[in-house]
């Protein structure tokens, strides 16, 4: 389904992300592009840093390593995520539809 409607990947992670269904959010975001998976790495990392984890999976270690992915910050990923809503809105109409608009900050974060 995500191949035929690419413009909901955003929307599939964000939700994965909120489940905390991490590996299926990371799949998803390297099926869709750099900065899909800059999103997840962000959003895994505040979510490790918060349980006061070290990142033991392999596949998110490999991602972090291979560029300067864990770099981001707070308004990089506000900017990204913003795009992809302005994006779905494009494709819509003008009218946005995402689940991610209207989140304030500290829920975007916490994992909730």
């Amino acid at each position: 389904m995500l191949q035929a409607r690419p413009a909901l990947a955003h929307r599939a992670i964000d939700l994965n992300i909120r489940l905390f269904e991490w590996d299926r959010a990371l799949e998803i975001a390297a099926e869709n592009g750099d900065s899909y998976v800059d999103v997840v790495l962000f959003h895994r990392r505040r979510y490790m840093e918060a349980c006061g984890e070290r990142e033991d999976v392999a596949a998110f270690q490999k991602y972090a390593a291979e560029a300067e992915r864990s770099g981001l910050d707070d308004e990089a990923v506000a900017v990204i995520e913003a795009g992809w809503i302005e994006e779905e809105a494009r494709q819509h109409g003008g009218r946005s539809v995402s689940p991610m608009q209207g989140r304030d900050e500290s829920e975007r974060h916490s994992g909730k």
